[in-house]
């Protein structure tokens, strides 16, 4: 036979269950109705372009509308680093099929006054454009996808990477000394004291 304290304790955690179970159910639907298409492309964070001074190069942004069963019509926006990237074609609106993909084709040019181990970051946002029945449009839902451009060549990059600076350093050696101070102040703490006989 359950006692009182069991009961309510099987209680208390089928209705903790039920609350997840609902959470996840309305992230789901959210992502779902929210993201009628993903982006994807070469370049993201931590995976950056490689560039040279007065450089120039292309590259491509995969926009995917899997999940939708009608076309999506979406609008470009270079939110950051417009002063080396720019969509190629004369439109920065695109159409993405129900269940296929288009490619947003951009050229990054690098300044010719970029120095070797600068570093530009790229963000574009892409807004799904909606035409009411008054032919008007309205923007909902957006997915931005940004990366990094490096100047200098791939070997610089990974120096880079795999370089820690001299702070790092000083910054845990005095994380390291806290760490035992603390230890030893909490051991002497709670050593006994001897009683007196």
């Amino acid at each position: 036979m359950n006692q009182p304290g069991q009961y309510k304790y099987k209680m208390k955690n089928t209705k903790t269950y039920m609350r997840k179970i609902t959470l996840l159910i309305l992230t789901l639907f959210l992502i779902s109705s929210v993201s009628a298409f993903a982006v994807s492309s070469k370049y993201y964070q931590g995976y950056p372009m490689t560039i040279m001074p007065g450089e120039t190069k292309t590259t491509k942004i995969i926009l995917q509308n899997l999940a939708s069963e009608e076309d999506v019509t979406v609008k470009a926006e270079i939110v950051t680093g417009a002063e080396i990237v720019s969509l190629i074609g004369d439109s920065d609106t695109f159409l993405i099929p129900k269940k296929d993909k288009t490619e947003v084709e951009l050229q990054i040019t690098a300044p010719t006054s970029a120095k070797i181990k600068d570093l530009y970051t790229v963000d574009i946002r892409f807004t799904t454009v909606r035409e009411s029945e008054s032919g008007e449009f309205g923007f909902g839902s957006s997915i931005g996808h940004n990366f990094e451009v490096f100047v200098g060549d791939g070997s610089l990059l990974e120096e880079k990477e795999t370089k820690i600076s001299p702070l790092a350093y000083v910054l845990l050696a005095l994380i390291a000394i806290l760490i035992i101070i603390i230890f030893l102040f909490l051991k002497k703490r709670k050593k006994p004291k001897s009683k007196n006989l």
